[in-house]
């Protein structure tokens, strides 16, 4: 007997179209580390931390999946200040106090990794005791990244990117890739930018792993390094000088210094001509259209031509 409700037959033409239904599939490059932000939270970090306390009563598999997605939000993604917080640096201390057996070798290992991380951040930011205190957000992470410095601290509106921001974004993590281990990239490229002005260091790091820029075990290269405190040489600032009087006239003179002085960004190039000329703003606007010698020369002749044509005319 047929299961068909009565009056109701099958068409066999729309069989037909069934059978030769297309289905159209497309492939997305799925980003992990973007995927890893979204477990960036309190709440969330929270909660892994506050499982790690029982791991001496856990399941091996459960402290093997708790380490895993803590060690992943504070390497892969570089945000470990999310972990600095007292309560769970009390159980990092249980577990480095326990028998070194290869059921604890992950999590002591982890254990490690979160202080060394912790005592290398007290000594650049000595206020960081104060916030373990807490458990932090990502813009309690952007403070501890930019030393408490307001200035250098992310709007509390969305960061918009526009193409042409991107594009720069791009063109720059490949300029300065290869000299990544030297220097602290991110900041590197927040200061060379020239499509935009206002974007920080945190806003290029997230920017460059939402593209997918980095791969996962490279992402170390993202954290920030110890500024040089001796920037400029005086060789640097002899060559600095000189270049500046050959170049003032050009219509982008930073640019064509930045060729020959390879290794000091825009921002830091336009900082210390300012200190050099002794002037408070130096006016170094690549759109502005600057007269050469030459230029006024040529002026001077036609206009004087111009003159006498009209002299005798009149």
């Amino acid at each position: 007997m047929s299961n068909d409700a009565p009056g109701m037959t099958e068409d066999p033409r729309e069989s037909e179209i069934q059978g030769n239904e297309i289905h159209h599939v497309s492939e997305h490059r799925f980003q992990s580390n973007e995927y890893i932000m979204l477990y960036a939270r309190p709440a969330i970090v929270k909660s892994y931390c506050y499982l790690l306390q029982f791991f001496d009563t856990n399941k091996s598999s459960t402290n093997h999946a708790i380490v895993k997605m803590l060690y992943r939000v504070a390497h892969k993604i570089a945000m470990t200040p999310l972990m600095f917080q007292i309560s769970f640096f009390v159980t990092l201390r249980k577990i480095l106090s326990a028998p070194r057996i290869e059921a604890y070798k992950d999590i002591q290992k982890f254990a490690a990794f979160i202080v060394r991380r912790f005592t290398v951040a007290l000594k650049e930011t000595p206020l960081i005791c104060v916030d373990a205190m807490f458990w932090k957000s990502t813009d309690d992470v952007l403070a501890i990244d930019s030393g408490y410095d307001a200035n250098k601290m992310k709007p509390k509106k969305t960061v918009e990117w526009t193409v042409q921001e991107e594009v720069e974004l791009k063109e720059l993590f490949e300029k300065w890739i290869d000299k990544a281990n030297a220097i602290d990239l991110c900041e590197m490229i927040a200061q060379d930018m020239t499509t935009s002005t206002d974007k920080q260091r945190i806003e290029v790091k997230k920017k460059i792993i939402e593209l997918g820029l980095v791969p996962e075990e490279n992402a170390n290269i993202l954290k920030k390094k110890p500024k040089n405190k001796v920037e400029w040489l005086p060789d640097e600032r002899e060559a600095l000088r000189n270049l500046y009087e050959e170049y003032q006239y050009e219509r982008d003179p930073v640019a064509l210094i930045q060729e020959k002085l390879d290794t000091k960004t825009r921002k830091k190039i336009v900082k210390e001509l300012e200190l050099l000329l002794g002037v408070r703003k130096i006016d170094l606007d690549v759109n502005r259209c600057i007269w050469t010698k030459d230029e006024d020369e040529e002026l001077r002749i036609l206009y004087q031509h111009k003159s006498e044509v009209l002299a005798g005319n009149s």
